[in-house]
């Protein structure tokens, strides 16, 4: 870190205040506020912050008045200045308020004992957070990012994630010719006009089964490359349909999804999502929960896939159980309104927000899925594809380039406790 940086500190410990400034040195300036919202309000207003410190002090169980603030002023933070970093300051052995502060979206966790990790983590944010010396400030392109989850295997999680994809791709290519009437060929197309599908569904690899491709370049591969992402790579190594949109999948040996670093997944999704322009993971069965919690917070959107078989309505429930402050929104597949409850009254009952239902094409899908095309070969006019279009603008129009949106901060998840998440 050499640039001078802003900081503000919200706690109402003074030994806070005087053992981070004796970290940061001269490198930094800043000042300590008490620990309330209307105080850090007027902080952001005054100034701007490069970094915010929110103390999460020593939780011990869940209902910690001082972590209830700190979630509180995280959130001031992320709404009023969302292109500040935030960092949680704790102690790293609490994992109770660690992960109140991974859910709250801070962006990075330190303990103020740890000195050395203190500046590494810093810097890090930092260097993610800004451009170079003398460049001039821009916000982070980052993608616009769905997760797609299934109340149970078999609702069509997979299948939604394939159209839905597709359907984005078709629609930022037409844009793209737009601008570009000499495009004609597909391997010129800038990744940052891609959709990219990351296939994280169990059983593994169904996108590619769908669409007839292949690619011996896994998920868990590139998340153990990290440092060696780039265009380029991501142009050569990973499968590419007919439309532009790419897709990465989990390798076949469950093995080596076992043993992969979740801190280095969940920064793998974060990392499509600085170089593409739109990222889908559909990630039904994935076998860690903790996992899909954590990515939960730091995507867009949120949905949830089921159908209308009673033994899928209650497996909603128990997926539900682990997004109480992320909740998805409601997505009925194989929909038909003779089958009892109508698709309002299934949202109302589990307090969801209905996207949209998509209507049972049974026998057509499955010849579609046999020749490896898209049902009705991709006819717009197919009520199918037609509720997969209306989906898809809920995400198509935050990601028009010509409309900019406030993106809000992504988490970095390069924290000390993930690292021990293994």
């Amino acid at each position: 870190m050499t640039r001078e940086w802003k900081f503000v500190l919200c706690s109402d410990s003074s030994a806070m205040g005087e053992r981070l400034r004796e970290i940061l040195g001269e490198q930094a300036l800043g000042r300590r506020i008490p620990a309330s919202v209307a105080a850090l309000s007027e902080a952001l207003e005054q100034e701007a912050a490069d970094v915010v410190f929110v103390d999460f002090g020593a939780c011990d169980a869940s209902g910690c008045a001082q972590c209830d603030l700190a979630v509180a002023l995280t959130q001031t933070v992320a709404q009023q200045a969302p292109e500040a970093v935030r960092v949680a300051i704790g102690r790293s052995e609490d994992s109770q308020s660690v992960i109140r502060a991974l859910r709250a979206g801070v962006h990075e966790f330190v303990d103020l004992t740890l000195a050395n990790e203190v500046q590494d983590t810093l810097q890090r944010a930092l260097q993610l957070s800004r451009p170079p010396a003398g460049l001039p400030h821009a916000a982070p392109s980052i993608a616009q990012q769905l997760l797609i989850l299934g109340a149970r295997p078999g609702v069509g999680a997979s299948t939604l994630g394939v159209y839905t994809a597709i359907a984005l791709q078709k629609k930022r290519l037409e844009q793209y010719r737009q601008s570009h009437p000499d495009f004609s060929d597909m391997a010129t197309l800038p990744i940052k006009q891609r959709v990219c599908l990351v296939d994280l569904g169990w059983p593994t690899g169904e996108s590619n089964l769908y669409l007839n491709l292949a690619s011996e370049f896994s998920f868990i591969d590139a998340s153990r490359q990290l440092h060696r992402i780039d265009d380029t790579l991501l142009k050569t190594a990973l499968a590419q349909h007919s439309s532009g949109m790419n897709i990465i999948s989990l390798p076949m040996d469950p093995n080596a999804v076992r043993s992969a670093s979740l801190k280095d997944c969940l920064q793998l999704c974060q990392v499509l999502a600085r170089h593409y322009g739109v990222v889908i993971i559909e990630a039904n069965g994935f076998p860690n929960r903790e996992f899909l919690k954590q990515l939960a917070q730091s995507v867009d959107q949120s949905w949830l896939v089921t159908d209308q078989n009673m033994a899928s309505l209650i497996a909603v429930a128990d997926v539900l159980s682990d997004f109480d402050e992320h909740p998805p929104k409601l997505v009925l597949n194989r929909y038909d309104a003779r089958a009892g409850l109508t698709a309002k009254e299934i949202a109302e009952r589990f307090k969801l927000a209905l996207l949209g239902v998509l209507p049972d094409r049974g026998w057509e899908m499955i010849k579609a899925t046999n020749l490896a095309e898209l049902i009705s070969a991709g006819n717009e006019r197919d009520p199918f594809n037609k509720a997969i279009a209306g989906m898809a603008a809920t995400l198509y129009r935050e990601a028009e380039p010509s409309t900019p949106v406030p993106s809000k901060a992504k988490t970095s998840w390069l924290t000390r406790w993930v690292s021990h998440s293994r």
